[in-house]
Protein backbone atom coordinates (compact mmCIF):
# COMPACT_ATOMS: atom_id res chain seq x y z
CA UNK A 1 0.00 0.00 0.00
CA UNK A 2 1.54 3.29 -1.11
CA UNK A 3 0.26 6.55 0.41
CA UNK A 4 0.71 10.38 -0.35
CA UNK A 5 0.49 12.66 2.25
CA UNK A 6 0.32 16.07 0.76
CA UNK A 7 2.62 17.63 2.77
CA UNK A 8 5.94 19.01 3.46
CA UNK A 9 7.34 16.37 6.38
CA UNK A 10 8.50 19.52 8.04
CA UNK A 11 5.76 21.27 7.60
CA UNK A 12 4.60 23.77 10.61
CA UNK A 13 4.77 22.10 14.17
CA UNK A 14 5.81 18.41 14.35
CA UNK A 15 2.05 17.14 13.41
CA UNK A 16 2.76 16.12 10.31
CA UNK A 17 6.01 14.58 10.72
CA UNK A 18 5.31 12.67 13.73
CA UNK A 19 2.08 11.00 12.59
CA UNK A 20 3.89 10.31 9.45
CA UNK A 21 6.43 8.03 11.19
CA UNK A 22 3.65 5.96 13.12
CA UNK A 23 1.58 5.56 9.53
CA UNK A 24 5.20 4.14 8.42
CA UNK A 25 5.56 1.27 10.58
CA UNK A 26 2.20 -0.04 8.74
CA UNK A 27 2.57 1.45 4.98
CA UNK A 28 4.68 3.44 2.60
CA UNK A 29 4.00 7.05 2.90
CA UNK A 30 5.24 9.44 1.28
CA UNK A 31 4.96 13.39 1.98
CA UNK A 32 5.14 15.91 -0.96
CA UNK A 33 2.63 19.20 -1.57
CA UNK A 34 4.06 19.65 -4.92
CA UNK A 35 3.72 16.18 -6.21
CA UNK A 36 -0.08 16.35 -5.60
CA UNK A 37 -0.77 20.10 -6.89
CA UNK A 38 1.68 19.20 -10.07
CA UNK A 39 -0.49 15.76 -10.39
CA UNK A 40 2.17 13.31 -10.51
CA UNK A 41 0.83 10.10 -9.22
CA UNK A 42 3.82 7.67 -9.22
CA UNK A 43 1.52 4.53 -8.29
CA UNK A 44 -0.39 6.60 -4.86
CA UNK A 45 -3.17 4.05 -3.86
CA UNK A 46 -4.29 6.73 -1.06
CA UNK A 47 -3.82 10.54 -1.31
CA UNK A 48 -4.17 11.70 2.22
CA UNK A 49 -5.03 15.64 2.33
CA UNK A 50 -4.85 17.95 5.31
CA UNK A 51 -5.83 21.84 5.97
CA UNK A 52 -7.57 23.53 2.54
CA UNK A 53 -6.16 26.47 3.08
CA UNK A 54 -2.35 25.02 3.28
CA UNK A 55 -3.25 24.01 -0.70
CA UNK A 56 -5.01 27.15 -1.87
CA UNK A 57 -3.68 30.50 -0.12
CA UNK A 58 -6.65 32.66 1.77
CA UNK A 59 -5.31 35.98 0.44
CA UNK A 60 -5.39 35.08 -3.34
CA UNK A 61 -7.93 33.00 -3.87
CA UNK A 62 -9.98 33.36 -6.98
CA UNK A 63 -12.56 31.55 -9.06
CA UNK A 64 -10.11 30.33 -10.93
CA UNK A 65 -8.02 29.22 -8.27
CA UNK A 66 -11.06 27.08 -7.16
CA UNK A 67 -11.47 25.62 -10.32
CA UNK A 68 -8.00 24.71 -11.02
CA UNK A 69 -8.17 22.78 -7.58
CA UNK A 70 -11.10 21.11 -8.39
CA UNK A 71 -9.35 19.51 -11.76
CA UNK A 72 -6.69 18.36 -9.73
CA UNK A 73 -9.12 16.54 -7.01
CA UNK A 74 -10.20 15.17 -9.92
CA UNK A 75 -7.37 13.94 -11.75
CA UNK A 76 -6.51 12.41 -8.72
CA UNK A 77 -9.81 11.07 -8.11
CA UNK A 78 -9.33 8.64 -11.13
CA UNK A 79 -6.41 7.08 -9.91
CA UNK A 80 -6.40 6.70 -5.91
CA UNK A 81 -8.65 7.27 -3.10
CA UNK A 82 -8.95 10.43 -1.51
CA UNK A 83 -8.77 11.06 2.83
CA UNK A 84 -9.13 14.27 4.19
CA UNK A 85 -8.22 14.98 7.64
CA UNK A 86 -10.40 17.28 9.57
CA UNK A 87 -8.78 19.63 11.61
CA UNK A 88 -11.27 22.83 11.22
CA UNK A 89 -14.77 23.72 10.22
CA UNK A 90 -13.04 26.41 8.90
CA UNK A 91 -9.50 28.59 8.62
CA UNK A 92 -8.78 30.66 11.84
CA UNK A 93 -8.53 33.95 9.85
CA UNK A 94 -12.18 33.25 8.42
CA UNK A 95 -14.11 36.16 10.03
CA UNK A 96 -11.50 38.35 9.07
CA UNK A 97 -12.42 37.71 5.34
CA UNK A 98 -14.94 40.27 3.36
CA UNK A 99 -17.62 38.38 2.55
CA UNK A 100 -16.87 37.29 -1.34
CA UNK A 101 -13.57 36.09 0.36
CA UNK A 102 -15.80 34.12 2.77
CA UNK A 103 -17.96 32.90 0.03
CA UNK A 104 -15.04 31.64 -2.02
CA UNK A 105 -13.01 29.69 1.26
CA UNK A 106 -16.54 27.93 1.88
CA UNK A 107 -16.59 27.04 -2.00
CA UNK A 108 -13.01 25.34 -1.55
CA UNK A 109 -14.31 23.32 1.96
CA UNK A 110 -16.87 22.02 -0.44
CA UNK A 111 -14.71 20.31 -3.16
CA UNK A 112 -13.34 18.69 -0.09
CA UNK A 113 -16.61 17.45 0.88
CA UNK A 114 -17.51 16.62 -2.71
CA UNK A 115 -14.67 14.72 -3.82
CA UNK A 116 -13.00 12.95 -1.08
CA UNK A 117 -13.49 9.26 -0.40
CA UNK A 118 -12.69 8.86 3.49
CA UNK A 119 -12.96 11.13 5.83
CA UNK A 120 -10.78 11.21 9.60
CA UNK A 121 -12.26 12.86 12.11
CA UNK A 122 -10.09 14.24 15.47
CA UNK A 123 -13.61 13.43 17.72
CA UNK A 124 -17.00 12.50 17.62
CA UNK A 125 -18.33 16.44 17.58
CA UNK A 126 -16.76 16.74 14.10
CA UNK A 127 -18.49 13.55 13.35
CA UNK A 128 -21.97 14.34 14.22
CA UNK A 129 -21.15 18.18 12.77
CA UNK A 130 -20.25 17.61 9.49
CA UNK A 131 -22.05 18.37 6.78
CA UNK A 132 -25.49 16.51 6.22
CA UNK A 133 -25.43 16.54 2.35
CA UNK A 134 -22.15 15.47 2.23
CA UNK A 135 -22.01 12.76 4.61
CA UNK A 136 -22.93 9.76 3.26
CA UNK A 137 -20.73 10.48 0.24
CA UNK A 138 -17.56 9.62 2.41
CA UNK A 139 -16.58 6.57 4.58
CA UNK A 140 -16.11 8.28 8.21
CA UNK A 141 -13.99 7.42 11.25
CA UNK A 142 -12.14 8.85 13.88
CA UNK A 143 -8.76 9.07 15.03
CA UNK A 144 -7.45 11.44 17.44
CA UNK A 145 -4.72 14.19 17.78
CA UNK A 146 -1.86 12.34 18.57
CA UNK A 147 0.49 13.87 21.81
CA UNK A 148 3.79 15.59 20.28
CA UNK A 149 6.65 13.61 21.80
CA UNK A 150 9.53 15.60 20.01
CA UNK A 151 10.04 18.88 21.77
CA UNK A 152 12.53 19.13 24.60
CA UNK A 153 12.05 18.49 28.10
CA UNK A 154 15.79 19.21 29.15
CA UNK A 155 14.99 21.76 31.75
CA UNK A 156 13.31 22.10 35.49
CA UNK A 157 10.46 24.11 36.45
CA UNK A 158 13.12 26.55 38.37
CA UNK A 159 15.49 26.67 35.25
CA UNK A 160 13.01 28.10 33.18
CA UNK A 161 11.23 30.34 35.20
CA UNK A 162 14.31 31.55 35.83
CA UNK A 163 15.23 32.71 32.39
CA UNK A 164 11.78 34.05 31.90
CA UNK A 165 12.12 35.99 34.73
CA UNK A 166 9.06 34.76 36.81
CA UNK A 167 8.56 34.36 40.20
CA UNK A 168 9.18 31.08 41.69
CA UNK A 169 5.86 31.40 43.65
CA UNK A 170 3.19 32.23 41.28
CA UNK A 171 0.78 30.39 39.98
CA UNK A 172 1.05 30.69 36.14
CA UNK A 173 -1.62 29.74 33.57
CA UNK A 174 -0.22 29.13 30.19
CA UNK A 175 -1.74 30.44 26.79
CA UNK A 176 0.09 28.70 24.44
CA UNK A 177 -0.47 29.22 20.64
CA UNK A 178 -1.45 32.22 18.33
CA UNK A 179 -4.53 34.91 20.33
CA UNK A 180 -5.81 35.26 16.89
CA UNK A 181 -8.93 37.34 18.57
CA UNK A 182 -9.57 40.05 20.36
CA UNK A 183 -12.19 38.41 22.06
CA UNK A 184 -9.97 36.08 23.24
CA UNK A 185 -7.69 38.57 24.18
CA UNK A 186 -10.33 40.22 26.51
CA UNK A 187 -11.47 37.14 27.72
CA UNK A 188 -7.61 36.34 28.94
CA UNK A 189 -7.94 39.15 30.71
CA UNK A 190 -10.95 39.39 31.81
CA UNK A 191 -10.50 35.87 34.03
CA UNK A 192 -7.00 36.87 35.39
CA UNK A 193 -8.80 40.42 36.71
CA UNK A 194 -10.97 38.36 38.44
CA UNK A 195 -8.28 35.82 40.09
CA UNK A 196 -6.07 36.54 43.24
CA UNK A 197 -3.82 38.67 42.79
CA UNK A 198 -0.98 35.37 43.28
CA UNK A 199 -2.00 34.21 39.88
CA UNK A 200 -0.09 35.42 36.47
CA UNK A 201 -0.50 34.69 32.68
CA UNK A 202 2.41 33.51 30.33
CA UNK A 203 1.14 34.52 26.94
CA UNK A 204 3.87 34.33 24.18
CA UNK A 205 1.20 34.41 21.27
CA UNK A 206 0.38 38.05 20.67
CA UNK A 207 0.83 38.37 17.55
CA UNK A 208 -1.24 41.06 16.44
CA UNK A 209 -0.09 43.29 19.25
CA UNK A 210 2.98 44.87 17.35
CA UNK A 211 0.78 45.56 14.27
CA UNK A 212 -1.32 48.29 16.04
CA UNK A 213 1.41 50.71 17.13
CA UNK A 214 1.28 52.15 12.84
CA UNK A 215 -2.78 52.50 13.67
CA UNK A 216 -2.01 55.13 17.06
CA UNK A 217 -2.77 58.68 15.36
CA UNK A 218 -6.03 58.82 14.06
CA UNK A 219 -4.99 61.15 11.25
CA UNK A 220 -3.24 58.45 9.42
CA UNK A 221 -6.29 56.33 10.21
CA UNK A 222 -8.79 58.43 8.08
CA UNK A 223 -5.56 59.10 5.67
CA UNK A 224 -5.09 55.62 4.98
CA UNK A 225 -9.39 54.86 4.79
CA UNK A 226 -9.23 58.19 2.20
CA UNK A 227 -6.33 55.82 0.24
CA UNK A 228 -8.09 52.90 0.31
CA UNK A 229 -11.39 54.52 -1.21
CA UNK A 230 -9.25 56.00 -3.71
CA UNK A 231 -6.44 53.58 -5.43
CA UNK A 232 -7.18 49.85 -3.42
CA UNK A 233 -10.22 49.10 -5.81
CA UNK A 234 -8.01 48.80 -8.39
CA UNK A 235 -5.58 46.29 -7.20
CA UNK A 236 -8.79 44.26 -5.84
CA UNK A 237 -9.57 46.21 -2.13
CA UNK A 238 -12.23 48.14 -0.53
CA UNK A 239 -12.28 50.94 1.32
CA UNK A 240 -14.20 48.77 3.43
CA UNK A 241 -11.54 45.97 4.21
CA UNK A 242 -9.42 48.97 5.26
CA UNK A 243 -11.72 50.56 7.57
CA UNK A 244 -11.86 46.99 9.06
CA UNK A 245 -8.62 46.56 9.16
CA UNK A 246 -8.81 49.74 11.16
CA UNK A 247 -11.25 49.24 13.58
CA UNK A 248 -9.85 45.44 14.49
CA UNK A 249 -6.34 47.39 15.15
CA UNK A 250 -7.89 50.07 17.10
CA UNK A 251 -9.69 47.01 19.45
CA UNK A 252 -6.11 45.55 19.87
CA UNK A 253 -4.82 48.62 20.78
CA UNK A 254 -7.41 48.38 23.86
CA UNK A 255 -6.43 45.58 24.70
CA UNK A 256 -2.86 46.60 24.61
CA UNK A 257 -4.08 49.43 27.35
CA UNK A 258 -5.79 46.52 29.46
CA UNK A 259 -2.58 45.01 29.86
CA UNK A 260 -0.29 48.01 30.74
CA UNK A 261 -3.20 49.15 33.15
CA UNK A 262 -3.14 45.57 34.97
CA UNK A 263 0.98 45.65 34.87
CA UNK A 264 1.12 49.16 36.15
CA UNK A 265 1.44 47.89 39.82
CA UNK A 266 2.84 44.55 39.47
CA UNK A 267 3.47 42.29 36.52
CA UNK A 268 0.62 39.81 36.18
CA UNK A 269 0.30 39.34 32.42
CA UNK A 270 3.75 38.26 30.62
CA UNK A 271 3.25 38.41 26.83
CA UNK A 272 5.60 37.85 23.51
CA UNK A 273 4.87 38.54 20.18
CA UNK A 274 8.44 36.89 18.40
CA UNK A 275 8.56 33.36 16.90
CA UNK A 276 9.42 30.50 19.67
CA UNK A 277 11.83 27.96 18.41
CA UNK A 278 10.97 24.28 19.37
CA UNK A 279 13.63 23.76 21.74
CA UNK A 280 12.36 27.07 23.30
CA UNK A 281 8.91 25.55 23.85
CA UNK A 282 9.83 23.93 26.92
CA UNK A 283 10.86 27.53 28.70
CA UNK A 284 7.28 28.12 28.64
CA UNK A 285 5.25 24.81 29.34
CA UNK A 286 8.02 23.65 32.08
CA UNK A 287 7.19 27.33 33.89
CA UNK A 288 3.34 26.89 34.19
CA UNK A 289 1.21 24.75 36.46
CA UNK A 290 -1.79 25.24 34.32
CA UNK A 291 -2.50 25.40 30.43
CA UNK A 292 -5.91 27.40 29.61
CA UNK A 293 -7.66 27.18 26.26
CA UNK A 294 -9.28 30.90 25.44
CA UNK A 295 -10.71 29.69 21.96
CA UNK A 296 -14.12 30.29 21.04
CA UNK A 297 -16.02 28.39 18.22
CA UNK A 298 -12.91 25.60 17.66
CA UNK A 299 -12.98 22.48 16.27
CA UNK A 300 -9.48 21.37 17.50
CA UNK A 301 -6.59 22.33 19.71
CA UNK A 302 -3.09 20.74 19.37
CA UNK A 303 -2.21 22.56 22.37
CA UNK A 304 -3.82 20.04 24.40
CA UNK A 305 -1.90 16.61 23.64
CA UNK A 306 1.12 19.44 23.90
CA UNK A 307 -0.14 20.18 27.53
CA UNK A 308 -0.31 16.44 28.02
CA UNK A 309 2.91 15.50 26.63
CA UNK A 310 4.68 18.37 29.19
CA UNK A 311 2.48 17.24 32.25
CA UNK A 312 0.32 19.57 32.41
CA UNK A 313 -3.53 19.91 33.22
CA UNK A 314 -6.22 21.81 31.24
CA UNK A 315 -8.65 23.99 31.37
CA UNK A 316 -10.14 24.51 28.18
CA UNK A 317 -14.40 25.64 26.62
CA UNK A 318 -16.58 23.83 25.65
CA UNK A 319 -16.89 23.87 22.19
CA UNK A 320 -15.67 21.09 19.40
CA UNK A 321 -14.24 18.30 19.82
CA UNK A 322 -12.34 19.67 23.03
CA UNK A 323 -15.41 18.91 25.28
CA UNK A 324 -14.87 15.22 24.53
CA UNK A 325 -10.94 15.38 24.88
CA UNK A 326 -11.05 17.10 28.22
CA UNK A 327 -14.35 15.44 29.78
CA UNK A 328 -12.50 11.64 28.62
CA UNK A 329 -9.19 12.46 30.46
CA UNK A 330 -10.80 14.34 33.67
CA UNK A 331 -9.61 17.81 33.02
CA UNK A 332 -11.61 20.97 33.37
CA UNK A 333 -14.43 22.29 31.25
CA UNK A 334 -16.03 25.78 31.14
CA UNK A 335 -18.43 27.64 29.29
CA UNK A 336 -16.99 29.56 26.44
CA UNK A 337 -16.45 32.64 26.20
CA UNK A 338 -17.51 33.47 29.85
CA UNK A 339 -14.88 34.82 32.28
CA UNK A 340 -16.39 34.38 35.58
CA UNK A 341 -16.79 30.13 34.51
CA UNK A 342 -13.24 29.88 33.48
CA UNK A 343 -12.14 31.42 36.78
CA UNK A 344 -14.18 29.39 38.65
CA UNK A 345 -12.58 26.61 36.73
CA UNK A 346 -9.00 27.33 37.01
CA UNK A 347 -9.19 27.79 40.90
CA UNK A 348 -10.98 24.43 40.71
CA UNK A 349 -8.26 23.08 38.77
CA UNK A 350 -5.26 24.59 41.20
CA UNK A 351 -6.90 23.34 44.07
CA UNK A 352 -7.67 19.67 43.16
CA UNK A 353 -3.69 18.12 42.94
CA UNK A 354 -2.85 19.41 39.42
CA UNK A 355 0.74 17.73 39.73
CA UNK A 356 -1.10 14.56 39.90
CA UNK A 357 -4.01 15.51 37.20
CA UNK A 358 -1.05 16.80 34.86
CA UNK A 359 1.19 13.14 35.34
CA UNK A 360 -2.45 11.16 34.46
CA UNK A 361 -2.53 13.17 31.31
CA UNK A 362 1.00 12.06 29.95
CA UNK A 363 -0.18 8.85 30.83
CA UNK A 364 -3.49 9.08 29.08
CA UNK A 365 -1.75 10.37 25.99
CA UNK A 366 1.00 7.43 26.40
CA UNK A 367 -2.00 5.00 26.31
CA UNK A 368 -4.32 6.89 23.55
CA UNK A 369 -2.93 9.30 22.04
CA UNK A 370 0.67 7.50 21.12
CA UNK A 371 1.06 7.39 16.95
CA UNK A 372 2.01 4.64 16.86
CA UNK A 373 -1.19 3.44 17.88
CA UNK A 374 -2.97 5.86 15.55
CA UNK A 375 -0.58 4.69 12.74
CA UNK A 376 -2.34 1.82 13.24
CA UNK A 377 -6.26 3.14 12.89
CA UNK A 378 -4.78 5.04 9.58
CA UNK A 379 -3.52 2.17 8.07
CA UNK A 380 -6.79 0.07 9.13
CA UNK A 381 -9.01 3.05 7.46
CA UNK A 382 -6.94 2.99 4.20
CA UNK A 383 -7.49 -0.71 3.83
CA UNK A 384 -11.10 -0.39 4.24
CA UNK A 385 -11.29 2.35 1.66
CA UNK A 386 -9.28 -0.24 -0.65
CA UNK A 387 -10.35 -2.98 0.17
CA UNK A 388 -14.26 -2.60 1.23
CA UNK A 389 -14.98 -6.22 1.64
CA UNK A 390 -12.83 -7.81 3.98
CA UNK A 391 -13.34 -7.89 7.32
CA UNK A 392 -10.48 -5.99 9.36
CA UNK A 393 -8.86 -7.96 12.76
CA UNK A 394 -6.38 -5.17 13.37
Amino acid sequence: MKILLAASYNYGNPFIKESVEGMRLFCDVDTSKEIFLQCQNNGYDVLHLQWPEYYCQINKITKKSIKDFENKLIYWKKHTKIVFTRHNILPHMFDNLIKSKKNLVNDLYRLFYEYCDGVIHLGEYSLNNYPEYYKNKSLHCIIPHGMYKSYLKSKSKNECRNELDIDHNKKVILVFGRVRKFAELKLILKTLNKLPKEYIVLCPGLKYITTIHKYRNRLKNLLKFVKGIIFLPIRGFTGIQVLHNIYSANQWLIGYKMIDKMNSVNRRFYWGTSFINDDDIQLYFMSANVVFIPRKGVLNSGVIPLAFYYSLPVVAPNCGNVTELISSSNNYIYEEGKSIKAKVAIEKCFNNRPILIGENNYQFGIKYLNWEHLGGLHFNFYKKLLFPGEIENF
